[in-house]
């Protein structure tokens, strides 16, 4: 939104330029603009109007955030409006549409926005952009080019004590906060007896 004012000299008191140096709420500029006579009423009254008639109420409250995630790793973006709406949302990819396919999808539900890419590839990568009418929200998706390896195995064989403690450690090549532990083919979660961290590229398990 743009507001112009005709050129002139404004006299202001020094409450008035202590608000306008404490804040920069467009509303309260506008308020003291008026107070001074520097706009009018319906002045303000028309920009906002505009403002409504052009967004229809509508703001993100929840905006798009960069991401980064490994070849062939998922990718989801995400993002919310204050209201539902019947209007169009548009996804866009580098300021172009993106296209749906069964690798990309789109979804909505209450105002929440998703843009899901089920296998990224190093073309996925880029700006991409959630478009409402004359709002948007915009963030940057990169697709790195580098497999998830183990570089230091787990050892072959460990001898424990009768109710000792046991630590196993292993090393991936990559930083990663979701390492999958399995004993059986079970996948292990964290419990009063066993803690699962990742800590940076060393993913390690305690069992106590």
């Amino acid at each position: 939104m743009m507001v112009s004012f005709e050129t002139k000299v404004l006299q202001l008191s020094e409450p008035q330029i202590g608000e306008l140096t404490r804040t920069n709420d467009f509303k309260t500029h506008l308020k003291i603009a008026v107070e001074v006579d520097a706009v009018t009423e319906n002045d303000i009254t028309g920009e906002e109007n505009d403002l409504k008639l052009n967004t229809n109420g509508q703001m993100f409250i929840e905006e798009l955030q960069n991401k980064s995630v490994y070849n062939n790793d998922s990718a989801v973006l995400t993002c919310k409006l204050n209201l539902p709406t019947d209007e169009i949302v548009e996804w866009r990819k580098d300021n172009k549409p993106v296209e749906i396919s069964n690798n990309l999808m789109v979804m909505r539900k209450n105002g929440n926005h998703w843009l899901a890419i089920s296998s990224a590839s190093l073309e996925d990568t880029g700006q991409y952009s959630c478009v409402c009418g004359h709002i948007s929200t915009t963030a940057d998706l990169t697709v790195i080019d580098e497999a998830l390896s183990v570089v230091v195995d787990l050892p072959a064989k460990i001898e424990v004590t009768e109710n000792g403690n046991i630590y196993i450690e292993c090393k991936v090549n990559l930083l990663t906060s979701k390492p999958v532990w399995r004993y059986k083919g079970e996948i292990l979660q964290s419990s009063g007896r066993k803690v699962i961290q990742a800590n940076g590229t060393y993913p390690q398990v305690d069992n106590h």
